[in-house]
């Protein structure tokens, strides 16, 4: 509330606000605490991920010709390379984030629009994640896939750098059953 300034109500109803999207558990006596997804969670809205942003990639590409779409893209992903090589930080969050969204805008696709953000992929990026230069080889092939109109390696694309998430995850949870075995 003082980080904020906003009354004990306003953070009440974010709390219940997050709750409800399954983004915190409220613990009695306890208070909120970010959800940890099960691997097997993470999969699952990892595979949901990998389609939608794979098909918003495709009608991107479709789409990147019509006025103004070119000159967004390109702007979200020139604020998303000034990121590269450097340790994640909020601004790289949210410049990843304007990179997606001007994907699914672009793609024209009001489902798409709508589905994709209410994915809690954000909660998979809390424990899982590819290393920098591998995530910034599958932005620069899905960036220059859209910008070239090629709506075919967009989707590919995109779907192989979800693919390589879920390979991660799945690598994990290998890692810990060795792990909790020996």
């Amino acid at each position: 509330m003082e980080q904020f300034g906003v009354s004990r109500s306003t953070a009440r109803e974010a709390v219940r606000r997050m709750e409800s999207e399954g983004i915190v558990d409220v613990l009695p006596h306890r208070g909120a605490v970010v959800r940890r997804l099960t691997p097997e969670e993470a999969i699952d809205a990892l595979l949901v991920m990998e389609l939608c942003i794979g098909l918003a990639a495709r009608f991107a590409a479709e789409r990147i010709h019509k006025p103004g779409n070119r000159a967004a893209f390109e702007a979200a992903w020139s604020d998303l390379q000034k990121f590269e090589g450097v340790p994640d930080s909020f601004d790289f969050v949210e410049a990843r984030n304007r990179f997606h969204r001007a994907i699914t805008v672009i793609s024209g696709n009001r489902e798409l629009q709508r589905i994709l953000p209410s994915i809690q992929v954000h909660l998979v990026r809390r424990a899982y994640t590819l290393p920098s230069s591998a995530r910034f080889d599958d932005y620069r092939r899905i960036a220059h896939a859209i910008l070239a109109e090629d709506s075919a390696a967009a989707e590919a694309a995109a779907r192989k750098h979800v693919a390589r998430i879920i390979a991660v995850v799945r690598q994990g949870s290998a890692d810990k059953l060795v792990r909790n075995r020996a």
